[in-house]
């Protein structure tokens, strides 16, 4: 191998391990944690405004200088509601045993969220009020002792502690079937002068514990997502404000739409808002501050872009100028996302971006975003102001290197071996050549 083929390798080696290491930004995440935990930091728009297109260079790192897998989400909050529902509680199987009655039963139902029962109710066409009950979890710790409460003509309930099972044990103390008679004396009436009374009998039964159904009644919570509304942001000026033209340093943050700071109180005005010269708003701005009526929309809304640069003109159409700050002539509705991960008790954790030579983003984990989803909450954390880099990348080894990059590089070291052969050999002839 020539000295050209050692440089031309060194050099690649040298330049793939500036690139890891160049990462030039970090802000610390500021967030207490317990126990293992997901946190979720918003982004702002000092991320974006020094990280690569995509936020192809952000880096999650703990303090031993680990990536970290994250995912970035658009802001959602939970948003919970309950309602008051009942399920049936089929009965599958029945057993007797000193004459305890046990009902084995469970409850289906297909809607999401979580129901939680509070009590249950026994509906029969006979009188099962005052019997004696106790319900149970499917593990067998007992949630209640009492009597059935008659609430309602057929309807007997029992309240028990809420509880989230699908499954419950119910012990009756069970009547059996039988018959007695019973006596009652009845006054009749006088008859030839003479009070008579009349003994009459009549046959009572006292029929077993028999319903038709069981229903589970309780609230069914569910969770929603909505939507974080947009933070109001200040961007830099890209170019000077002029006549009602300017152009704000979007620097691909996720932005949708302006807010137009003008003094004016009576006005209305086009506006055209374009995105790295593509036009994405026309709309109109306006005031109105007069007795017996005012209105202000000033803001003009569209479509989430990430441009470099937002263009904003606003048309006078005959009229003066607005009057706007020619250093802060809108502030913008920047879409609120979040950098969530999990982070663990002890370990501390930086954002880090700014490196030019990054390609491609860590490997998120999915969990995350299946935790999130299913309604728990992430620890809210911060990200303190920009700092140089405290965690440094775990540090650059050959092995490593030559275990991602192997290939790649003996191509490339082949490749100019075998162009310098090429260059010798032609030289070569071409001196031949000149000597005939």
């Amino acid at each position: 191998m020539n000295k050209s083929s050692l440089m031309l390798m060194a050099g690649l080696i040298g330049f793939s391990a500036v690139g890891k290491n160049a990462w030039q930004v970090a802000r610390p995440v500021i967030a207490k944690v317990d126990e293992t935990s997901v946190v979720s930091v918003q982004l702002d728009y000092g991320v974006y405004a020094a990280s690569l297109p995509g936020l192809t260079d952000l880096r999650i790192r703990d303090n031993r200088g680990n990536d970290v897998p994250y995912i970035i989400q658009k802001g959602k909050k939970p948003v919970t509601s309950g309602s008051q529902l009942h399920y049936t509680l089929e009965v599958k199987s029945k057993t007797e045993n000193d004459g305890v009655l046990v009902l084995d039963t469970s409850m289906k139902y297909n809607s999401s969220g979580t129901f939680v029962t509070e009590q249950i109710t026994f509906l029969s066409k006979y009188d099962l009020a005052d019997r004696q009950l106790e319900v149970l979890s499917p593990d067998g710790v007992s949630l209640v002792k009492a009597k059935l409460v008659r609430t309602e003509p057929g309807w007997f309930r029992v309240q028990i502690p809420p509880s989230g099972h699908k499954r419950y044990i119910i012990r009756i103390d069970k009547v059996e079937e039988k018959q007695r008679s019973a006596t009652v004396q009845v006054e009749d009436t006088v008859v030839n002068g003479e009070v008579k009374s009349q003994v009459k009998r009549y046959t009572v039964t006292d029929r077993p514990f028999e319903f038709h159904d069981i229903i589970a009644e309780g609230t069914l919570t569910t969770t929603s997502f909505v939507q974080v509304q947009p933070t109001l942001v200040r961007l830099p000026l890209a170019a000077a404000s002029k006549d009602n033209r300017f152009t704000l340093a979007s620097k691909q943050a996720p932005i949708s739409g302006l807010k137009i700071l003008a003094s004016d109180q009576n006005f209305d005005r086009a506006v055209k808002i374009s995105a790295d010269r593509q036009l994405i708003a026309s709309s109109h701005i306006s005031a109105i501050n007069l007795p017996g009526k005012k209105s202000d929309n000033r803001a003009v809304m569209f479509r989430e872009t990430r441009a470099e640069n937002l263009e904003v003109e606003i048309d006078s159409n005959g009229h003066s100028p607005l009057n706007i700050d020619p250093d802060h002539p809108a502030d913008a509705y920047m879409d609120s996302y979040f950098v969530c991960f999990i982070a663990e008790p002890g370990s501390s954790y930086e954002l880090q971006t700014c490196n030019p030579y990054a390609t491609g983003k860590v490997k998120y984990e999915r969990l995350i975003e299946q935790y999130l989803n299913e309604g728990h909450c992430a620890v809210q954390g911060a990200l303190a102001p920009a700092t140089g880099i405290t965690f440094a990348p775990r540090p650059w080894s050959m092995p490593n290197f030559w275990s991602r990059n192997g290939i790649t590089v003996i191509s490339l070291v082949i490749m100019a071996i075998l162009a310098a052969v090429c260059f010798s050999t032609f030289k070569k002839f071409g001196a031949a050549q000149n000597n005939d």
